[in-house]
């Protein structure tokens, strides 16, 4: 199993880094604290060039954390 978990994070990392930095989006990671005392983390992305509020899209995905990594566009930033 651990063979097949160092395979994965390899591949996640060869694909993260083939997603180029955006300068266009900031992005944000913040721990939002829970009624049982511990902390959610979620990461804020928004346009660097808007202000003011936004519309917002909100999405669970749970894949990669099945091997305790986060890649997607943004995971080289946060």
């Amino acid at each position: 199993m651990r063979q097949k978990v160092t395979y994965a994070w390899a591949v996640a990392e060869a694909i993260a880094a083939q997603v180029p930095d955006e300068s266009s989006v900031s992005v944000e990671q913040v721990e939002v604290p829970r009624p049982d005392g511990s902390t959610l983390s979620i990461r804020l992305l928004r346009p660097t060039a808007e202000a003011g509020p936004l519309p917002v899209l909100l999405w669970f995905h749970g894949g990669g954390q099945v091997l305790k990594i986060r890649v997607h566009a943004c995971s080289r930033r946060g």
